[in-house]
């Protein structure tokens, strides 16, 4: 749900970076329109197979190190 508003943010940030040209000059919405207009709805979920290789494993590991650290930290004791 949240990853067209991400995309959003990234195309608007790398937006004129490296001699690329200015095209969404009309804020979150009108971006949002030109994306539609221009890739159709699919666009808005361009490059989310990427993303998902990136985020599940990184929160993978965020929850083995929390529990890692809580484990350390309170003696070994565990929950069950």
């Amino acid at each position: 749900v949240t990853f067209p508003l991400d995309l959003v943010r990234r195309r608007k940030q790398l937006e004129g970076a490296a001699g690329r040209a200015n095209v969404y000059k009309t804020g979150l919405v009108g971006t949002f329109g030109h994306i539609i207009q221009t890739e159709g709805y699919r666009g808005l979920y361009r490059g989310i197979l990427p993303e998902y290789c990136k985020v599940v494993p990184s929160v993978g590991l965020i929850f083995m190190t929390y529990e890692t650290l809580k484990s350390m930290f309170t003696g070994g004791a565990s929950d069950e």
